[in-house]
């Protein structure tokens, strides 16, 4: 019998050369990127509000209170999806959440009653990643996390490594089958097969088959 460093060297010594393939996003799940991913574009894309509330300038609020609440006139609404003139108002730099104001019975003015910082509950583009910035490595296992920030920056084509496709020989004369109701009294059942499908099946290889041979000296 070979020891385990001779078989070792043995498997790394006819490893076939690794291949790739393209696949989409869609198909990509628990497979490994075979080329690092940069950002094309950054996140945030555009500077926004990161809660429903109220842009507005910093030195109009800053001496705010509940006490002592800033009046403001409400110019114009953006949702979601229906910008007003532009994502965050130019000159805009804070946002105050609806929870900190009271809007008045016309809907045209609002009462700032607390604010705390200036620049609070605004995005800003790029503040979490830049365009050409270091998404992830080659060889990076694609989860459900990794397809949703790929999926965040556009990318649908993704170009992976090719699952190693494997067949399985469990060696010995004194294996029974695991399904097996009445085995001999000389016989074991087989888990070796069972449990050498499941780590290769959650390394990402595709088990050809799975045979059980017979121990021969030769």
């Amino acid at each position: 019998m070979i020891s385990i460093q001779e078989a070792l060297q043995i498997l790394q010594a006819n490893l076939a050369d690794a291949r790739t393939e393209s696949v989409s996003l869609s198909d990509a799940w628990g497979r490994y990127l075979a080329e690092p991913i940069t950002a094309p574009e950054p996140s945030p894309r555009y500077t926004n509000s990161a809660m429903d509330g109220f842009a507005l300038r910093w030195s109009n609020v800053e001496n705010t209170s509940a006490n002592n609440p800033a009046r403001l006139t409400v110019i114009g609404e953006s949702r979601a999806g229906l910008p007003y003139d532009s994502k965050l108002p130019q000159g805009a730099d804070t946002v105050v959440r609806v929870e900190d104001t009271r809007i008045a019975a016309d809907d045209n003015t609002v009462e700032i009653l607390a604010v705390n910082r200036k620049g609070q509950d605004v995005r800003y583009e790029g503040e979490e990643f830049k365009c050409g910035d270091a998404l992830l490595c080659s060889g990076t296992r694609l989860s459900a996390r990794q397809l949703a920030l790929l999926a965040t920056v556009g990318c649908q084509q993704l170009n992976v490594f090719a699952p190693p496709k494997v067949t399985i020989l469990v060696t010995g004369s004194e294996l029974a089958s695991s399904k097996a109701k009445d085995i001999k009294s000389y016989q074991i059942r087989d888990s070796n097969s069972i449990m050498l499908k499941s780590v290769l099946q959650e390394a990402g290889a595709i088990v050809q088959s799975c045979r059980t041979v017979e121990d021969e000296l030769q």
